[in-house]
């Protein structure tokens, strides 16, 4: 008969055998922003490297129930991650119309200000400001991706805000601020309605009479329709841009699925097979004794 220690080790090897690598699948999860009026951030989560992000800009402000601010812009993509980094994210906010002061605030992240009477139909509209996602730093340069933020109104249905891009704005109405490219800022209607720049719809001057243009990777033109921002996917892969779909304020949210764990684990036969295996150990330790006694 087989010694005891024989027949631990070969009860051990069996066990072995017996256990199995079960892998658990991790389930998508998202994080959402909403607009706040101030940079938030995000921490990538262990075991993350890609996370897609969808953005909407924010829209251009309404100067009265005819004269329209131009819808924020969408994009999207997969940006290449590591564990631990940190994210900068900056959701636009809308434009808001002009108050008892005559001016017009450009909307949180680039929105260009407004100047103008609040009489009716010569109201003048803040542009809405863009939502973006920024890599390494806070700067402009280090956004990887931009929606962008739509043009003010002024207050006639014909001088409404272009919508945010788009890889490029929208144009806006009558006396046209125009929107912003890849390259450049949108021109302004006037001399007195600036152009837009490199992040930031164009203002109005403090002279003129001028709805703001949209902010953006480059921001839209100032005008009595304001141009909307352009948005910008360069920075993540697989991106994509859909112009004018955003109400109100700005939006981003962002998509990622941790890497699947591997767990030791026992089959339900490895129990059966174990008890089984017990049994026999025990009944041949009693054997034994009773051939030695």
């Amino acid at each position: 008969m087989k010694s005891l220690k024989t027949i631990y080790i070969t009860l051990l090897m069996v066990f072995m055998v017996l256990f199995g690598i079960e892998t658990t699948w991790a389930q998508p999860e998202e994080a959402t922003f909403n607009f706040t009026g101030g940079q938030q951030s995000f921490v990538v989560p262990p075991g993350v490297n890609t996370i897609n992000i969808q953005a909407w800009g924010a829209q251009g402000a309404d100067a009265s129930v005819v004269g329209l601010g131009g819808l924020g812009g969408f994009a999207q993509g997969n940006l290449t991650v590591t564990p631990g980094q940190t994210l900068e994210i900056f959701v636009g906010g809308q434009g808001t119309p002009v108050d008892d002061q005559n001016f017009g605030g450009g909307g949180f992240n680039g929105g260009g200000d407004a100047r103008g009477g609040n009489n009716i139909g010569n109201e003048r509209g803040g542009g809405g400001g863009a939502s973006d996602v920024r890599a390494g730093g806070t700067e402009f340069s280090q956004r990887v991706i931009v929606a962008a933020g739509g043009g003010g109104a002024s207050g006639t249905e014909t001088r409404f805000g272009g919508a945010g891009g788009g890889l490029t704005g929208g144009d806006g109405g009558v006396e046209t601020g125009f929107g912003g490219t890849q390259t450049t800022g949108g021109l302004g209607a006037f001399p007195s309605c600036l152009d837009g720049e490199f992040g930031l719809g164009g203002d109005s001057s403090l002279s003129a009479s001028c709805a703001g243009g949209g902010g953006g990777w480059y921001g839209g033109g100032g005008g009595a329709g304001a141009g909307g921002g352009s948005s910008y996917i360069d920075g993540v892969e697989n991106g994509s841009t859909t112009p004018g779909l955003r109400e109100g304020d700005g939006l981003i949210i962002l998509s990622y699925t941790p890497v699947a764990t591997s767990v030791p684990t026992l089959s339900e036969w490895g129990l059966i097979s174990m008890a089984g295996l017990l049994g026999i150990v025990g009944f041949m330790v009693i054997r034994r004794r009773q051939v030695t006694a």
